[in-house]
């Protein structure tokens, strides 16, 4: 990522997670912007969290940082579903490569056995 969270420093982020403001265009990554307007929620008015900075967010870049947050939780919590439903299917799958290993192994076993017993009766 070429965009550093002027908060966080972290670099990782996809384009769709970093905000970029209005005016001052000073970015953040939407976790610590959203984390920085719901700590200072009963404020009348939202500034730019650049301490340097003296710019107060508009409604619609409120708004518009409202929206993005609910479609961040809406992409994590659909991702976070994908990477479960993919453990259960690994793990579906090991059990059942676990139960016809099994099944292979007393089927070898019992073959075994009735070759042993014809073979030595």
């Amino acid at each position: 990522g070429c965009f550093e969270c002027l908060v966080c420093k972290r670099s990782d982020f996809n384009l769709n997670e970093i905000l970029i403001l209005e005016q001052c265009h000073h970015w953040f990554c939407l976790p610590c912007l959203t984390h920085i307007i719901n700590e200072n929620r009963h404020e009348s008015k939202h500034s730019c969290p650049m301490q340097t900075c003296h710019h107060t967010l508009s409604a619609p870049e409120l708004q518009y940082i409202q929206q993005q947050t609910l479609l961040y939780a809406s992409r994590r919590e659909a991702q976070q579903e994908k990477e479960a439903e993919a453990e259960v299917k690994e793990e579906e799958e090991k059990q059942q490569h676990n139960t016809s290993a099994s099944r292979d192994e007393q089927s070898s076993t019992r073959s075994f056995g009735a070759l042993y017993s014809m073979k030595y009766r």
